[in-house]
């Protein structure tokens, strides 16, 4: 619902005489509203699940190094958050992340 009071038509004042734009008041809410909805979009995209694919992008290894680094309790890599058709996803905030933080990972160059 967009609700457009004084402050709002002075606020798409101001940002039109700057941009020199000419949309109305309701086109330029609705953009804002359009921008608004994408960044929580973006948002929601950092939290998310990982495959075993995007975990060897994200470290530049092979399906066997991450079975190997699965396999190895020196290695500590977590288990999977969720398991679907026997893949195996994991939770990057949650899981990836700290353990990333607790262990140094060498890239290939």
């Amino acid at each position: 619902m967009l609700i457009i009071n004084k402050s709002s038509v002075s606020l798409h004042q101001n940002i039109c005489s700057k941009f020199c734009c000419n949309v109305s008041v309701a086109q330029f809410f609705s953009m804002c509203m359009n921008v608004r909805k994408r960044l929580l979009l973006m948002h929601k995209v950092v939290d998310r699940y990982l495959s075993g694919r995007d975990l060897l992008w994200r470290y530049g290894i092979t399906s066997m190094t991450l079975y190997r680094w699965r396999k190895d309790p020196e290695v500590n890599f977590p288990e999977p958050d969720l398991m679907i058709r026997d893949r195996a996803y994991w939770y990057e905030d949650a899981t990836i992340v700290p353990w990333e933080r607790s262990t140094v990972v060498r890239r290939r160059a």
